[in-house]
Formats: structure tokens, sequence, C-alpha cells
């Protein structure tokens, strides 16, 4: 299993997504703050809508989204500000948190509910080499234990590093995970090699580094791409062939978009997606108009916000939505109004700026035959419940809103029951076959 980038956990009626037609709206303001650095999206007040929280150098906001209304902001109180930002359940105990991290110390956020949210800095036994200058954090539960743990690479000192969730919003001091004396710039949590064990990516400003779990609490690290001519800024990790297994979108600062397509764990065949000497400073992925290819997003430092649409492997010419984002730093896809489809966030250092592109694509029938499935419930536990009204299903496959594949399975009759237990508490997309029709539908695993 794997993580989206930025963790998305709300509740919110089934949609049938029958693919659709690309096309965004002008964009809309989220909220603003000095100097913002990143942003992370989650349903803290558990209203259903997904709410954003954003960090910069010396305070950090918090959007809830009150649909038609737009976002009532408020300040989340932090003493330093920070450079990176990450959201989801803690504690297990059904309410979304926050972890920030600065260049000198991590801050934890507990949700307290209306109470609105506590902190503590994370310092069980403070470890200088791994607080110091990080970079960028994600979620990982590296050791299968149920809580979820947290990754990050630091811009100098120890590199890449894990920090282990003891409970109760405790956390040990961190270990070292891969230390080459680079810097780094980015890192993602994926089951790279599908053995129920999350494994991670992370880049430096000449490699890309794969640190397989080794299901003991260690990893082993190997660089997987080294080429003279990457600078990746950022990365993504996406299955962009669709042959079932995960590709790289490098941004490479200064330079372009590459993709380094995995043929059995060689890296060695690539494509240029854009050749545009942009300032890239963020690349990620989502399925934009529904045809199950993942699509690319990119924001560049010279107030750019593009995209690129994938068909089957090859990318068509870059799509500029805004070309006067100062200094845009982050984009991400979040379903901002509940329609089932992915809208684009996008975040710029330079005004403070959060701003989403409404995804206003139009409905696109993939199958030729009309078919009634239903998928109960839409919030859910450890199972899920399918049925087709009038013809056996075929197969289903339960995706994350990156485009990860978590489950799949062939089906024979017109009912069928899914065991959800092992997926992670965060928004997936189930797709259910039947003849020569397929559906898909937005559903949440809430916490257990």
């Amino acid at each position: 299993m794997s993580y989206i980038k930025i963790t998305l956990l709300f509740a919110f009626s089934v949609i049938c997504i029958n693919g659709f037609s690309q096309e965004f709206d002008a964009s809309k303001m989220v909220l603003q703050l000095s100097s913002a650095r990143s942003m992370a999206f989650a349903d803290f007040d558990k209203d259903g809508n997904m709410d954003v929280v954003s960090i910069g150098d010396l305070s950090a906001k918090i959007g809830y989204n009150k649909g038609e209304s737009g976002f009532d902001v408020i300040d989340l109180d932090t003493e330093n500000g920070g450079v990176t930002v990450i959201t989801l359940d803690f504690e297990n105990d059904g309410d979304i948190d926050i972890v920030t991290g600065d260049f000198n110390q991590m801050v934890y956020y507990k949700n307290e509910g209306t109470d609105g949210f506590s902190s503590k800095v994370i310092e069980s036994v403070y470890n200088v080499d791994v607080f110091e200058n990080i970079e960028r954090l994600d979620v990982l539960d590296y050791n299968n234990d149920g809580l979820v743990d947290i990754v990050g690479v630091n811009f100098t000192s120890s590199g890449l590093f894990v920090i282990k969730n003891l409970g109760g919003g405790n956390f040990d001091s961190g270990t070292t995970v891969y230390n080459p004396g680079e810097q780094f710039s980015h890192v993602k949590s994926v089951d790279f090699n599908g053995d129920g064990y999350q494994d991670i990516v992370s880049s430096t400003y000449t490699n890309i580094i794969l640190s397989l779990n080794q299901k003991d609490g260690t990893f082993e690290s190997d660089v997987i791409i080294s080429d003279s001519g990457i600078n990746p800024e950022a990365f993504d990790v996406g299955d962009i062939d669709s042959d079932g297994d995960f590709d790289i979108i490098l941004a490479n600062t200064g330079k372009d978009i590459s993709v380094f397509f995995n043929n059995g764990g060689s890296f060695n065949n690539s494509e240029i997606v854009s050749e545009t000497n942009d300032q890239f400073m963020y690349v990620t992925t989502a399925d934009i108009d529904g045809d199950d290819d993942l699509d690319i997003a990119s924001a560049s430092w010279d107030g750019k916000v593009t995209y690129y649409l994938n068909s089957k492997g090859a990318f068509g010419e870059q799509v500029v939505l805004t070309d006067q984002f100062q200094n845009a730093f982050e984009v991400d896809f979040s379903d901002i109004n509940k329609d089932g489809k992915p809208d684009l966030v996008a975040l710029a250092v330079g005004s403070g700026e959060i701003d989403w592109f409404e995804n206003i694509s139009k409905p696109v029938v993939l199958g030729t035959y009309l078919q009634k499935i239903s998928v109960y419930p839409t919030l859910f536990d450890n199972k899920i419940t399918l049925t087709s009204a009038n013809r056996d299903l075929s197969n289903y496959k339960i995706y994350d809103l990156n485009g990860v594949l978590h489950l799949n399975g062939d089906l024979s009759s017109n009912q069928a029951i899914i065991d959800t237990q092992n997926l992670l508490q965060q928004v997936y997309i189930i797709e259910v076959s039947s003849f020569q029709h397929a559906e898909r539908y937005v559903v949440v695993k809430r916490g257990n």
C-alpha cells in the first residue's frame, strides 16, 4: 500500500465517474499566508468537505471548506512556522492530526475536535542530526503496527530518516535510513515491490534512491536512477504506462519534466514530457480526463501552473493554467467540491496564495451497456459490498487518488464482499466492471 503525497480523509456521497473529458475553470483563492511553503488536505472537522492546512516561514493557517460559501480561514498556533506539512490520524482516534517540519524541529498538532489543535515538539530524545534542516516529510507505517510513522529528508545532515510512532501522540527520536552526504530534495512512501510493506523513494539533486523495507524495521537503499542530466527538485511515483509497476516522474528544475519507466526494476528508458527550461519546483499526478492514464501537473518558480495529458504513455503539449502565479512552489490534486473529479490546487511562495482550479470536465461513457451497480457503504471500515442488478460482475480495482492500485480481483457473480481491513484511512476510487462496462465510485476508509 502507499499513501498519496498529501493525505486526504473526508466523507461524501457515492459518485459514479464514467470517465470525463478534461477542462479546468478559472482559479479561486482558498487562503493567503505570508511566505507559504507547503500545504496538505484533510477533513479536520468531519463535515464531509476537504479542508486545507498551509505552513509558511513564520505562521500557519487552516482553511475550513464550507462548500458553496467558500473557506473559513483560521490561524494555527505556531511559533516558528515551517517548510513542510503532513496530515493523518496519528493516534487512531478518528481525528486527523497535523505534523510540520522546519529547519530545526518537528511539531505535532493533535486534533482536539471542537477545541481546535494542541501542539508539542517531537523530541523524545532530541536528535540534532535528524531534526536539522528538514526539507520534506511523508507518512508511512513502516513496521505494519497500525500506527502511522513519519519519513523525511534533510537538506543537509542526516539525509533520509524515519520516526516511529509510539502511540498516544508520542514519537521516537528518529533513525537515519540513508546518508550519502548529499543534499536531499524530496521523499515519497510506496509499497514498491508489492510485499505488503511500505518502501521509500527519495531524491538528491543527482540521484533517485529506493530504500526497500526489510520487514524488520530496517531498509536497504540503492540508487536506481543516476543521470548527469537530472536535477530533481521534486518527483512523483505512479504507473504512467499502465504496465503494473511504478514509474518515476521528475521535475528537473531549470530543465524539464521527465519520466523514467520501470522495466523489471531497471529505469534505463526515459521520456521527456516538457523541455521548456521552466524553474520546475513540484510535480504530481492524477487522472485528469478520466481515460485511466495518469496525467501530470507541475508548478514553476517562474509563475507557471501547468499540466500534461497522458495518452497510453505518450504526453501532449504543456497546457498553461496560469503564468502569473508568483513563485509557484507546490501543486496537487484533490476533490475540493466533491464531484469525484480531481481539482488542481496550487501554492505560491511570492504571493502566499493557495488557489484551486475546478475540474469542470463533462462525463463520458466508457462502456456501451448501461449497468446498475451499487457499492455499499461508501464510508467503510473493513468491507465493501458490490452488487449488480442485472449482470454478473467481472472484476474490481481499488486505487488511491494518486493512481496507485491497492486491491484488485476477479468476480463471477452479481454480488461480492471485498475485505478492506488492510487499507489505510484515506480516499479511494473503486472501479467495478461487468460485461463491457466499468463504473468508478469514490469511497472513504474511516478509522477503526
